[in-house]
């Protein structure tokens, strides 16, 4: 992935957003280890705000995937996920508070849980809040554990 980012110069910053965009809405990888890449191509701070970009864009894509096309797509990408989350999603009073914690804590399959939530009864707006307010600290920890380990 860094030669491929780094070959495209000065728009290494907007291929990588694409890449991490991608990577979050095709929920096969962990969005937690791509913040790696970021941080390793571009530096703590630079990274951190790439990761924090795309990751943001592609939960919302995410959310706005599984509030479209329904229970049916999100259950055909993962059916185990699925089946453990969902019924959090039922008990609706408690799903935001749950969601928020999910999104404050490292560990949690994130990008399939923005697809769930576009499930509940939760709005964009208030998805778009959380998201907002939340995912910072979670990349921030990805971040600087990754940076940490491999600088």
């Amino acid at each position: 992935m860094a030669v491929y980012v780094n070959e495209a110069g000065v728009l290494a910053p907007v291929l990588f957003l694409a890449t991490q965009i991608a990577l979050v809405v095709m929920p096969f990888f962990p969005s937690g280890f791509t913040c790696l890449a970021g941080v390793l191509l571009f530096g703590p701070v630079w990274g951190f705000v790439y990761n924090y970009i795309g990751v943001t864009i592609g939960s919302s894509i995410n959310f706005l995937l599984g509030r479209y096309y329904g229970a049916p797509f999100v259950k055909s990408l993962t059916r185990r996920l699925y089946d453990k989350y969902i019924g959090k999603v039922e008990n609706s009073k408690r799903y935001p508070l749950f969601f928020t914690i999910a999104i404050l804590s490292p560990g949690f399959p994130d990008d399939i849980l923005c697809m769930i939530t576009g499930l509940s009864s939760i709005s964009l707006k208030r998805f778009l809040l959380i998201i907002l307010t939340c995912k910072p600290l979670q990349i921030a920890i990805y971040s600087l554990f990754w940076y940490g380990i491999f600088k």
